[in-house]
């Protein structure tokens, strides 16, 4: 059944990641460098507010968004065409310790929740909890922090031989890990960065302009929640039945054998 609302919304603002793991979803390890330009996110943020006046959660990631050298500006504008929503910054925390306080007075000033996921890497999060407690930035983890992290697996079938509603009904990030991405709406992020996937291993699973639907040609945001609730082309190249969870976190060799 289609969403009566957008419940959450992811943005990338870098491609590429300084932490790498296995397996990401968002396949960043093997991303080349790329930022998105600052106008082109406005624009895309102004439209989806004119579709809709209600995203609960929207998640500035990547990658890693803080590579990105303008990555306030982005927080700013997405508060300001969503005065009401959660924003979050989803970071893998690396690079908090040694971030500015205009930074964290930026987070505080726009309301932004810092969301760090926990790895198992040293990181000084004695210091980023003191920042975030002195400038009063809304510190959430994005998983249980005193969680051990694991990684997970969404297999793919490069033969594409899946039956798509099956591996649509039956995957954990169909019409819940929605991107938007270049001016369209995906229902998973596997849809929005099979392109990375298709270049570095020079495939060609699927990177079909029906996986998402451009946000400048729907009349409504009922059109584009009717569209995310319903298998795309690429559901055939995603094997449900061989995902994997739990499996012990480590960074990426860049095998394809850890995607398919």
């Amino acid at each position: 059944m289609p969403y009566s609302f957008l419940p959450r919304l992811e943005i990338h603002i870098a491609e590429h990641c300084n932490l790498n793991c296995q397996s990401c979803t968002h396949f960043s390890p093997i991303a080349e460098p790329e930022f998105l330009p600052v106008d082109e996110f406005e624009k895309d943020i102004k439209r989806m507010s004119e579709l809709t006046d209600r995203i609960d959660d929207i998640h500035i990631l990547g990658g890693e968004p803080l590579l990105n050298p303008d990555c306030i500006k982005y927080l700013e504008i997405a508060r300001e065409y969503f005065p009401k929503s959660n924003i979050k910054l989803v970071t893998n925390g690396i690079l908090l310790p040694s971030m500015t306080d205009f930074f964290y007075e930026s987070l505080a000033k726009f309301n932004i929740i810092l969301a760090p996921t926990k790895y198992p890497i040293k990181i000084n999060w004695d210091k980023v909890q003191k920042k975030c407690k002195q400038f009063s930035v809304n510190l959430e983890f994005f998983n249980d922090s005193k969680v051990i992290k694991t990684s997970y697996k969404l297999t793919l079938d490069t033969k594409g031989t899946q039956n798509e509603k099956i591996s649509f009904i039956k995957c954990s990030h169909a019409n819940s890990c929605i991107q938007l991405k270049k001016g369209k709406i995906y229902t998973c992020c596997t849809a929005a960065y099979i392109n990375h996937f298709n270049k570095y291993f020079k495939t060609n699973l699927c990177d079909d302009e029906y996986n998402g639907i451009n946000i400048y040609k729907v009349n409504n945001i009922q059109e584009i929640l009717e569209f995310i609730a319903h298998p795309i082309p690429l559901c055939k190249y995603c094997n449900v039945y061989k995902h994997l969870y739990g499996l012990k976190w480590k960074t990426s060799n860049k095998n394809i054998e850890e995607w398919i």
